[in-house]
């Protein structure tokens, strides 16, 4: 795509031409990031200047800082891939490539990405002279956790146009969303920077309209020199943490192999509350060198005195690790965690990952422990008969968590 770029301003007339990119912030090393693919190399091999815009010198304008090269040239080639966005109303397109993309302090703009993307669109693109063709290249795409740890999508089309409005709609409805529900849409048609019903050359019909699973909202947390650590919170106090380690020769992150895990909160844990938990001290450690699972303030409660004054005696005293303690019994595959906090001794999580044996463990479902051999053991050992399961799976496959109150 650069190399086709690059040979198509040539053979319109440029008398120069510059490649420029802006490399994710957690990037550490962004020469070595694009040593690694080729880019030198290929600017090298085809003649063409090639831009770091991390280490760029930015100016002032409108209240933003933006690439000084902007300001010197007369045509840019906006080009990216269809991506989803944790923050960004789901999607990850033109306007936001090219908003972020020439810009500096991007934290910050962070605060209100919809807003900044239009703001910093409305600045560049209404400058004298300037002319931007935007290009989306949905040869593949990215789904899920965009714009930076998402799945690979073969979707198969390319877009090209000078309406950003309606370059970005026609891919959004590709992806299967719906342009009058992405607020940055929105707002940068109200700034007069495009229509939502572009004008379409070629048969829009000949290509498929996939329907991209959406980012959730998750936030990553360095760990040390080499890792770092993705988190988002589902629905019902489910969360997923997934572990990424920095292949050095490359300079980018890659997933650490069966380090996802599944971190289980009280039900009604917010985003916020969630992730300060998860920030205190070695708690992202303790749930990496985790083998499964993880209980963070889960509240359950037990009845019957019999077995409650079992698992208060075998539970360890607290050891400085926040505001809960934990007991580990592993027979097999089976891998069981009693939790409680230390104010209410008397409120239990317990965890487990055995399969469901009849299909699944549903919300509200009162269960018979003969029905699942390991998990009966443990729980015959504290005169547990059976439980009800506060929130669980329909999907039948390995159970991360549940909550369940028991009754002896």
């Amino acid at each position: 795509m650069i190399v086709a770029c690059v040979q198509f301003a040539r053979a319109l007339g440029a008398t120069s031409v510059s490649v420029a990119n802006h490399a994710a912030d957690y990037v550490t090393d962004t020469h070595a990031f694009y040593e690694a693919l080729g880019i030198f190399d290929l600017a090298r091999q085809e003649g063409f200047n090639f831009h770091n815009l991390r280490y760029r010198n930015f100016i002032e304008d409108g209240g933003l800082r933006f690439a000084e090269i902007s300001n010197n040239t007369d045509v840019i080639l906006n080009v990216t891939l269809p991506k989803t966005h944790h923050q960004a109303d789901g999607v990850s397109l033109a306007l936001k490539n090219f908003g972020l993309g020439l810009t500096d302090g991007r934290g910050l703009m962070h605060q209100d990405i919809s807003a900044a993307i239009v703001a910093a669109n409305r600045i560049i693109r209404q400058r004298a002279g300037l002319r931007v063709i935007d290009i989306i290249d949905g040869r593949r795409g990215m789904q899920g956790m965009g714009p930076h740890f998402g799945k690979l999508v073969d979707h198969g089309f390319m877009l090209i146009g000078d309406d950003p409005v309606g370059v970005d709609a026609t891919a959004a409805r590709l992806m299967g969303f719906d342009p009058l529900l992405i607020r940055t849409l929105l707002l940068a048609r109200d700034a007069s920077l495009g229509t939502l019903e572009p004008e379409i050359l070629g048969d829009i019909a000949t290509i498929p309209t996939l329907h991209y699973e959406r980012s959730p909202n998750w936030s990553f947390r360095t760990m040390s020199e080499d890792r770092m650590a993705v988190f988002h919170l589902e629905q019902d106090g489910l969360g997923t943490m997934r572990f990424y380690r920095l292949n050095k020769r490359e300079q980018r992150y890659e997933p650490i192999k069966a380090q996802t895990k599944t971190v289980s909160f009280s039900p009604d844990t917010t985003v916020s509350e969630a992730e300060a938990l998860l920030d205190e001290a070695g708690m992202r450690e303790r749930i990496f060198q985790n083998r499964d699972v993880f209980a963070v303030n889960n509240n359950v409660t037990f009845n019957g005195a019999n077995h409650l004054a079992v698992l208060k005696s075998s539970l360890p005293n607290a050891s400085g690790v926040g505001s809960w303690i934990e007991k580990l019994v592993r027979s097999d595959d089976l891998e069981v965690r009693v939790s409680a906090p230390l104010d209410e001794p008397g409120a239990y999580a317990l965890i487990y990952n055995e399969p469901a044996a009849n299909g699944s463990y549903r919300a509200g479902r009162e269960v018979i422990n003969t029905d699942f051999p390991r998990f009966a053991r443990f729980l015959a050992d504290y005169n547990v008969d059976s439980f009800l399961v506060r929130r669980g799976t329909d999907f039948g496959r390995f159970i991360s968590c549940f909550e369940a109150e028991f009754t002896a």
